[in-house]
């Protein structure tokens, strides 16, 4: 029996249709092949950059242990009242890091760490021990410098704090806990952080980090992952006094200005004789600086009598400028310039009275 037309009408289509559709499943496997071999590369290529990081971490952590070391401080106490004679430990322990930054045994860690010891003890990753045979530390910034004999030692390489960008990574290395060589990663949070430090109040800018920072860290370095030092972790903010997400670290540029104007005796000028102006100020508000038509400058709320300021003329309210050319928008750089001059040496003021500028001489003094 033959088929009729209408048998062949329905067949023919049916064969070209499942023909094209063999065509087409071909076709989506080709191209979902050559999509899978895409994504494999990528995929390889950013777990390379993965590993990339990693060993940047590994070799910085590796680098680190010839500088970084664990410091540990004693501290006599004296008894204020009769119950102490029996219950207070005559004693008092605690822990801090340092980073060599002299072959010649002078490391860098924080005042806070060092203040008032009786003994300090230096140890290295490889366990080598070694007595501080002195400290100094600068009296308005939480740096101190303890000198050890021996070496010559491995110094740590030194980075540029004013280079650091928010968001790049940060390493940091200590001991917290007396967990020696620990080392935490994070990024920089922030720059320009101003936290009150030192005597006086005086005002210190920090990085902030979100690497792990606990007690022991202070004195520690903050890395980049050139291994270079970038920051000298200090202080955390947290309810709990432990580690809370935000951590604070002393910019090396800092540190390292300190370190440069040192005396013959490797002691920083400022931690016995530093430079004294005689003002009391505050930074001048953005409201107040749109006002007066600057970009900035500290207004003066208080001139001490017989000062150097006041011997210059400088009066309550007038706005400082400047000193010796370089602009002093906060307190900050009022510090920064006051720590690299010396008692007795001239500089130049700059400030606005009465919306006319004036430029006098004053002679530094040594605060007592």
């Amino acid at each position: 029996m033959k088929p009729t037309s209408s048998w062949r009408t329905l067949y023919i289509p049916l064969v070209l249709a499942l023909a094209a559709g063999v065509s087409v499943g071909v076709s989506l496997m080709s191209c979902g092949g050559r999509d899978s071999d895409r994504v494999r590369v990528d995929l390889g290529n950013r777990l390379k950059k993965l590993s990339d990081t990693q060993d940047a971490f590994a070799g910085v952590a590796a680098l680190a242990q010839e500088w970084v070391v664990s410091i540990t401080v004693r501290e006599s106490r004296r008894p204020r009242n009769f119950l102490d004679l029996f219950f207070t430990p005559p004693e008092q322990v605690k822990g801090g890091s340092g980073v060599v930054v002299e072959p010649s045994g002078w490391i860098l860690t924080n005042r806070h760490v060092v203040e008032g010891a009786t003994s300090l003890d230096v140890v290295f990753a490889d366990g080598s021990q070694y007595k501080g045979v002195r400290y100094k530390a600068a009296r308005d910034t939480d740096i101190a410098f303890v000198k050890i004999n021996g070496g010559p030692f491995e110094t740590a390489p030194i980075g540029d704090s004013d280079e650091v960008r928010v968001g790049d990574w940060a390493i940091a290395v200590g001991s917290p806990f007396s967990f020696d060589q620990t080392v935490t990663v994070g990024v920089i949070s922030a720059k320009g952080r101003k936290i009150s430090q030192g005597r006086g109040g005086s005002y210190e800018t920090f990085l902030q980090t979100d690497a792990a920072i606990n007690a022991g860290n202070s004195g520690g370095p903050l890395l980049n992952l050139r291994g270079e030092v970038i920051g000298i972790n200090t202080a955390i903010f947290s309810p709990t006094r432990t580690y809370a997400g935000i951590g604070f670290a002393i910019p090396i540029n800092r540190a390292e200005r300190l370190f440069r104007h040192l005396d013959k005796e490797v002691v920083p000028a400022s931690a016995d004789n530093p430079a004294w102006l005689g003002v009391s100020v505050r930074d001048l508000l953005e409201e107040e600086q749109v006002q007066l038509g600057v970009e900035g400058g500290l207004v003066v709320l208080q001139v001490t009598p017989r000062s150097p300021a006041s011997r210059a003329g400088l009066r309550e309210f007038d706005i400082l400028l400047g000193v010796d050319g370089a602009p002093v928008w906060t307190r900050s750089d009022l510090i920064d310039i006051l720590e690299e001059k010396e008692p007795g040496e001239e500089v130049a003021l700059k400030f606005l009275r009465d919306r006319t500028i004036v430029e006098v001489e004053c002679r530094l003094g040594k605060r007592e």
